[in-house]
């Protein structure tokens, strides 16, 4: 059932910082471990772990 998948929601992992403000759209299904997300970034896909995103749309800067 697509609704169900859907309403399952975002996965985050263990140890991901997220900044003030930040959206996380329906599109993201998972922020990765010890990941860091810079206040009011817009989360519109998946983000690897040990990384650190931001901006709009959110991008990865750097590694952690």
């Amino acid at each position: 059932d697509p609704m169900a998948e859907f309403m399952l929601g975002n996965k985050i992992e263990e140890g991901a910082y997220i900044g003030t403000r930040t959206v996380i759209l329906a599109s993201c299904n998972r922020i990765g471990k010890n990941v860091r997300i810079g206040a009011c970034s817009v989360v519109t896909k998946d983000i690897p772990d040990n990384v650190m995103v931001a901006g709009v749309p959110a991008k990865i800067i750097k590694e952690v």
